[in-house]
């Protein structure tokens, strides 16, 4: 892989590092408490939990893309597949929030996108690299 492909996979990576570590307090800086006292507390807690290990799989995700492209050999499959279901990830974000976008102001919802769209061709550009200049094994 050229160094431009190392380079772009280590910036998704951060960026995808960067939304674990938001999606982390995220709770805390939109104040999720004031608006979970009225639900059952099952569902407060399965709030909590499921952006807890969404942000714990974001940020594993994160750190293993940045790794993978520190490796000298990203040709791998098991890096390949890892990359590719990280693009989905991304590309099922971006199809989300198109098909049923975030009640947000325009702003917000255009930044959010523009991110996806980022972080996604970020994966997309390394994957094509490798598959274009290295054959792998299964």
């Amino acid at each position: 892989m050229r160094p431009s492909g190392k380079i772009t996979l280590v910036i998704g990576g951060l960026l995808t590092t960067g939304m674990a570590l938001y999606h982390f307090w995220l709770p805390s800086i939109w104040k999720w408490n004031n608006f979970v006292s009225t639900i059952p507390g099952t569902i407060s807690w399965g709030l909590f939990s499921i952006n807890f290990f969404f942000s714990l799989l974001l940020l594993s995700g994160g750190i293993l893309t940045i790794l993978i492209a520190l490796k000298r050999d990203r040709a791998q499959p098991f890096s390949l597949y890892f990359l590719f279901s990280l693009a989905i990830f991304w590309l099922a974000n971006l199809g989300y929030q198109v098909f049923i976008p975030m009640p947000a102001p325009l702003h917000i919802r255009i930044i959010l996108l523009t991110f996806a769209t980022t972080v996604l061709l970020l994966y997309i550009f390394p994957i094509i690299q490798i598959l274009k200049t290295k054959p792998y094994s299964e």
